[in-house]
């Protein structure tokens, strides 16, 4: 996993260990334990699989809490910005 923030991918890494699922399986159960559409994308048979083995646990409220701490309020898409849309109205 790249990462410029060195804390951010050493909280995820860890929190992945602890689930014994990677830190792009642990990003997607999370996202799909708050309700969000989640859309992987791969072009790896691998990846792909690897993207489905995220049925089989689930995040606790306190690890749900130290994802969400990481967040930098940092979207690369806003409709709102980029269509003159309010998609969330």
């Amino acid at each position: 996993m790249q990462c410029n923030l060195p804390t951010c991918c050493y909280n995820l890494q860890s929190l992945a260990e602890k689930y014994g699922k990677t830190p792009a399986q642990l990003v997607l159960r999370w996202g799909l334990q708050r309700n969000t559409v989640v859309i992987p994308k791969t072009s790896k048979a691998e990846r792909l699989k690897e993207n489905f083995e995220v049925f089989d646990f689930e995040i606790s409220g306190e690890d749900m809490e130290k994802i969400k701490a990481i967040d930098r309020k940092y979207r690369t898409n806003q409709p709102a910005k980029f269509w003159g849309i309010d998609l969330y109205a």
